[in-house]
């Protein structure tokens, strides 16, 4: 993780760089889940923090349940929903996959938007070998 406190033009603003770990749960379980790669990289400028990278799992294990990713790098202010990018992970037709912040908490709900409404996925959405991948920015 690297800080750097830069004076700019009107005043001062944080700014920082570093690393995360992002965790995928079923169910609130990883039991037998492994991943095949993890990258995540954050940027805070002032109070909104940019995060970007991906999830790519070699094997999904036996939980079930709901899909969350944890380890985000600040707490968000509030709920918020942003598409996010998906490989292998199966969408309903015409759906598109979605990551939903649970203000207050450091985790991210796994969704599908479909009609205007959002659903958050389950385990029966992976089997294996699927990617998510992660861009989005949230206020602190």
């Amino acid at each position: 993780d690297n800080e750097d406190t830069t004076l700019y033009v009107g005043g001062s603003t944080h700014h920082e760089e570093g690393t995360w770990t992002p965790e995928l749960y079923f169910g609130g379980a990883q039991v037998g889940l492994t991943y095949a790669n993890r990258v995540a990289n954050y940027t805070r400028i002032g109070n909104t923090v940019y995060v970007y990278g991906y999830i790519f799992l070699s094997a999904k294990g036996t939980s079930t349940g709901v899909v969350t990713v944890t380890g985000l790098p600040y707490i968000p202010d509030y709920n918020m929903l942003f598409p996010i990018g998906t490989s292998s992970v199966t969408i309903t037709a015409g759906g598109q996959a979605m990551a939903f912040i649970d203000g207050l908490r450091t985790s991210i709900g796994i969704g599908e938007m479909v009609t205007g409404v959002y659903t958050q996925l389950t385990d029966t959405a992976f089997s294996g070998n699927e990617v998510i991948y992660l861009n989005f920015s949230y206020p602190t």
